[in-house]
C-alpha cells in the first residue's frame, strides 16, 4: 500500500538532492500509529533515519551543529 502521494515523495526527493537536512522535533513514539505512518511513506529513512526525529527544537540544532562539524574539512570549508 502506498502511503504518501508520489508528489510528496518527488517534493522530498528534490529537496535531499540540494543537501536540505530535515529534523522533526515533537512527534509522536516510534510506535505510535503517526510515526508508523512516516516509516511506512518512507519519511524516515529518506530524512536520514531515527536520529533526524527528536524531542525538541534545541536538540534538532544542537544536532545540525553536531553535523555541520563532522562535515569540515581540515581547512574549515565545509563538504557536501
Amino acid at each position: 500500500m502506498e502511503v504518501a502521494p508520489k508528489s510528496s515523495k518527488k517534493s522530498f526527493q528534490a529537496t535531499f538532492a540540494r543537501g536540505v537536512r530535515v529534523f522533526f522535533s515533537r512527534v509522536p513514539p516510534p510506535h505510535s500509529q503517526v510515526f508508523e505512518l512516516f516509516e511506512r511513506s518512507g519519511i524516515v529513512e529518506n530524512v536520514g533515519g531515527r536520529s533526524h526525529f527528536v524531542a525538541n527544537v534545541d536538540e534538532a540544532l544542537r544536532l545540525t551543529e553536531v553535523l555541520d562539524l563532522e562535515n569540515e574539512d581540515v581547512d574549515g570549508s565545509l563538504v557536501v
